[in-house]
């Protein structure tokens, strides 16, 4: 079976690599397609679906096959230098897209952003999908893979119009994706002006939340642009990870956290900020803000990390207080270390994630804190890595 399969990737290769040939354009457009489809799939279906790993692989040695440069094939004519080869082999892929080839196959992109592709049939879906890519990554890979992505876009994306711009609220001036004017694509960019959104801001409880107000607008925002944004919130699905990109999914969960930042005020409002109610409410809360998560989840320092370290730092603040104000209650964040060592602060909810060995039974996202207030134990949820 191996030396079938060896067979039949040359046989592929001979035929990609054949110029001037409608039938070499007719296989690669066939074999796009599949590794599309294979890709959307593994993307959208449950971590327990039998075959999923499989077809993450076979997609993965597409992505190999549709960009790779030739192998040699013996006897060889003195061979074209590489940039033509590879022109050859596809005559239609643009620096963008080598670009976002080369990006998946660094070993770093890779730990924190799995099989998932940014490789798209379009440029504009490309640049998009490699920069909202970035957010999941150590902020130091994400600004080489940056850098990248703007030199690329200075040589060959310029010009086209002056840069349009999609702003999120934030402590400080930060561009999160560049824009690219030639391909009609707006930057998305945090600023201090930018207000919480509307819909978030009239949450009865008039300023109460206002940390809360401006997270949920970032998440909210990102999410309906970001093609990779899954939800793993409980309150809307029972169990699984479930792709924002559905317009559906996506309306569903803006809802559910809308509500529960209203019941969060309007608890506070009647209560009292220090009372356990508030505190219930503002760890549901916390919990659909954390509950945004990636296949695989993003690395901890991450733009995504850094999200939910501020929503997590806010509930403890918030614990902090009511504990001054003579509450007994007591508040752990299910962290980044071995699933074992907090397996009993759980439910039984977590999430089982294929991870490889490398990060096997380690926790990785806190999709839910475990809470202790008023005599009762509320469990965390997880998501943690297995084989």
């Amino acid at each position: 079976m191996a030396d079938a399969g060896g067979r039949l990737e040359e046989h592929l290769r001979a035929v990609l690599d054949t110029p001037d040939s409608a039938l070499a354009t007719l296989a690669r457009a066939v074999l796009t397609g599949t590794h599309a489809a294979l890709v959307s799939g593994v993307r959208s279906a449950s971590p327990e679906d039998p075959a999923r790993a499989a077809c993450a692989t076979l997609a993965e040695e597409l992505t190999t096959l549709l960009s790779g440069p030739p192998v040699a094939r013996s006897p060889s004519p003195s061979p074209l230098p590489a940039p033509a080869r590879r022109h050859m082999a596809d005559p239609g892929i643009t620096p963008l897209g080598e670009l976002a080839h080369a990006f998946m196959a660094d070993p770093r992109v890779a730990d924190h952003l799995g099989r998932s592709t940014v490789a798209k049939q379009a440029d504009v879906d490309t640049w998009r999908a490699l920069w909202t890519a970035c957010l999941r990554l150590d902020p130091a890979v994400a600004g080489d893979w940056r850098g990248r992505a703007c030199a690329v876009r200075d040589e060959h994306l310029s010009g086209a119009g002056a840069a349009t711009w999609l702003e999120l609220p934030g402590p400080e001036h930060r561009v999160l994706v560049e824009p690219a004017p030639a391909l009609a694509t707006p930057g998305i960019r945090e600023t201090p002006e930018c207000p919480a959104d509307p819909s978030i801001a009239r949450a009865p409880g008039g300023g109460v939340g206002d940390g809360l107000a401006v997270l949920a607008t970032r998440v909210v925002r990102i999410a309906q642009v970001d093609p990779a944004t899954c939800h793993a919130l409980e309150g809307l699905r029972t169990s699984g990870l479930h792709p924002l990109d559905d317009p559906r999914t996506w309306s569903a969960y803006r809802t559910e956290l809308t509500r529960r930042l209203a019941t969060m005020a309007t608890t506070v409002a009647a209560t009292g900020e220090a009372s356990p109610a508030a505190l219930r409410a503002h760890r549901l809360v916390d919990e659909a803000i954390c509950s945004l998560v990636h296949r695989p989840p993003a690395h901890p320092r991450s733009w995504w990390g850094g999200v939910a370290d501020r929503s997590r730092r806010l509930l403890e603040d918030h614990v902090r207080r009511a504990r001054d104000a003579g509450v007994d209650t007591e508040v752990k964040v299910l962290e980044i270390r071995p699933y074992a060592d907090l397996r009993d602060y759980t439910g039984n909810r977590d999430i089982a994630y294929r991870a490889g060995d490398a990060r096997s039974g380690e926790i990785l996202a806190c999709l839910r804190t475990w809470l202790r207030v008023a005599g009762d134990r509320l469990p965390g949820r997880v998501i943690y890595g297995r084989d």
